[in-house]
């Protein structure tokens, strides 16, 4: 004991004993009391207290445990797994594989939330400081009594093409124009973009643009450009165009194609004995039978499956219909007319060209002026379709079955057909806001320096004089003249390719060569930011429907926006993922320690 040789601590018993007679001996004796025997017992069978808390700094086999803990996490939300089931997980893995192992839902959460999407927004915020272009999307959907506003950032990376972002998820107490500004400029200032933001892109609805005019000040797009102190092009979503146009003609047909595909499919839906007595109708008139399809009545596109699967069994929806006692009015009076098969047909027609077109402009590269090229495509399509009062070959036979003054009516009806989806087409197009100046870069031609020079004047009407402190005029001729004879020898090729990957084919091609055309990488990088539909946030929808469903009903928007920057923003698959940050030490350590939870 210090201060006093004659007495020894035994830390053991916690006990002060005297040493002064024997010395050692007495140590020697103290050891075979039963107290001390009794301590030792007791201090082999209990652990320590420090045995509960994990150091602060990880040895090499928790940061390998980490690592695998993360991973795991990782996977559970790519593939929108329940965290509760991790509870079970962990145990099984505990047992036969790793005794170490222990990521129940709490810890899987804190990971997902807090270490994970973080990690995987870093990556985001590491390519933001290198573009200088960037558009931002978004729209609203309701989950219950909640409102969603996600909010998608696009840009161009020389290296790899278009790239499309989630940058936030948030919940809002209304839909007004001010309040969805106020959360786009709050992601635009946490990520530090605000002098990079050059477009906004939505659907073309009086919040977002003020209507087809754009008139007033009251919209999303105009408030923002007010915050932002500058002018941002506003790119409307041209698959929702061609979507209201298909619909728009077929509201001035006599026959309610959408009511009608509604009202049978409803009739046999839920009835096994109706559907078993189709199928023998088919059987009989040698048609296969098919359930019937259900249509989706915010996507009027959607309408062309259920059509074609009508029309493949449409003798024997007549002759069902027409032999049912209670029929309803509405399908007696369609399968009793001799016009009802033919508009069938040739609605199917116009549906599959509308549904090819957008499907086009919905692939997550697709630009404005890409869109827009597409939809003058179809628009001189459906021009010529009027000047010849084309009439589809299917529906050739049915109309000819048809007498004279019938025929006549239909063919007024079908021009109208024509010229309403066209008028409307004409009236939207301008949701371009002019953007079609960049056409040249789909490549179906080789471009002149004309069309760049276009392009440079439309981006300095809108971005200002600042434009050439970023896109060097003097320089960018030249890079132009390097890249032209390029482009002439290879442009066959590229037919069939995304436009995106052929710039970044092209830009590659003169690094490896030692010519880097930054200027030129900046002037593609800004038309590629120009989005031609609002397809992203479609996507987000789908998903948040996906990862949201009923048996995650206390899952909160944190929670919630991390699982949406892992299946969305993320492109690694699992073992990717592990891979990618078994030696990331410091992702590792954020792992293992309790900062996770804060």
């Amino acid at each position: 004991v210090a201060g006093d040789d004659s007495k020894a601590f035994c830390s053991i018993c916690c006990l002060k004993f005297s040493i002064v007679h024997g010395g050692r001996s007495d140590i020697v004796d103290h050891s075979k009391t039963n107290r001390h025997k009794s301590g030792i017992r007791a201090g082999s069978s209990s652990k320590k207290v420090s045995d509960y808390f994990k150091s602060i700094t990880a040895n090499n086999d928790e940061l390998i445990t980490a690592g695998k803990e993360a991973t795991f996490a990782y996977h559970t939300a790519r593939h929108n797994m329940s965290f509760r089931s991790s509870d079970c997980s962990a145990g099984l893995i505990r047992t036969l594989y790793d005794s170490k192992f222990t990521l129940a839902k709490t810890k899987l959460a804190a990971i997902v939330s807090n270490v994970i999407a973080p990690h995987i927004n870093k990556r985001i915020d590491d390519d933001l400081n290198t573009v200088s272009f960037i558009s931002i999307m978004t729209d609203t959907s309701n989950h219950k009594n909640i409102k969603i506003l996600p909010i998608i950032i696009r840009y161009f990376d020389p290296d790899i093409g278009v790239i499309n972002k989630k940058i936030a998820t948030v919940s809002i107490p209304n839909e007004k124009s001010e309040t969805i500004v106020k959360e786009l400029l709050k992601a635009i200032v946490e990520k530090n973009i605000s002098d990079k933001v050059v477009a906004f892109s939505a659907d073309n609805t009086n919040l977002n643009f003020g209507g087809v005019e754009r008139k007033g000040q009251n919209n999303v797009w105009r408030k923002l450009q007010k915050e932002l102190g500058r002018s941002i092009i506003g790119n409307g979503c041209f698959a929702h165009i061609a979507h209201n146009a298909s619909a728009a003609g077929c509201e001035i047909l006599d026959v309610d194609i959408e009511a009608i595909v509604v009202k049978i499919f409803k009739h046999f839906s839920i009835h096994t004995v109706r559907s078993e007595q189709l199928k023998e109708l088919c059987s009989d008139l040698n048609e296969e039978y098919n359930p019937l399809k259900s249509y989706s009545g915010t996507r009027f596109l959607t309408l062309e499956p259920a059509v074609k699967r009508v029309i493949e069994m449409f003798e024997s929806l007549e002759k069902y219909f027409l032999e049912l006692k209670k029929c309803p009015p509405l399908l007696r009076t369609f399968f009793s007319s001799k016009q009802g098969k033919f508009w069938f047909l040739f609605i199917s027609n116009q549906l599959k060209n509308f549904n090819e077109c957008i499907k086009f402009m919905e692939s997550s590269s697709k630009t404005a002026f890409e869109a827009f090229d597409e939809i003058q495509l179809l628009k001189l399509k459906l021009i010529n379709r009027r000047r010849c009062s084309f009439i589809p070959t299917a529906s050739v036979i049915e109309f000819e079955k048809l007498n004279e003054s019938i025929q006549n009516m239909l063919k007024e009806k079908i021009d109208e057909f024509y010229a309403t989806i066209i008028d409307y087409i004409t009236l939207w197009e301008k949701s371009i806001d002019g953007s079609e100046v960049f056409v040249w870069i789909i490549l179906r031609k080789c471009p002149e320096w004309d069309d760049v020079e276009k392009s440079l004047k439309y981006i300095e009407e809108r971005y200002g004089m600042g434009i050439h402190q970023i896109i060097n005029r003097d320089i960018i001729i030249d890079e132009f003249h390097l890249l032209h004879p390029y482009i002439q020898d290879n442009l066959r090729q590229w037919i069939d390719i995304d436009k995106d990957k052929v710039w970044s084919q092209i830009f590659l091609y003169f690094q490896r060569n030692l010519t880097r055309l930054t200027n030129m990488e900046k002037l593609v990088a800004f038309a590629f930011t120009l989005a031609g539909a609002s397809t992203e946030v479609e996507r987000i929808f789908s998903l948040m429907s996906q990862i949201w469903d009923d048996q995650k009903s206390r899952l909160e928007i944190p929670t919630f926006d991390a699982l949406l920057t892992i299946q969305y923003n993320s492109t690694m698959n699992c073992n990717d993922f592990y891979k990618n940050i078994k030696n990331d030490s410091e992702f590792l350590e954020k792992v293992h320690n309790g900062t996770k939870y804060n």
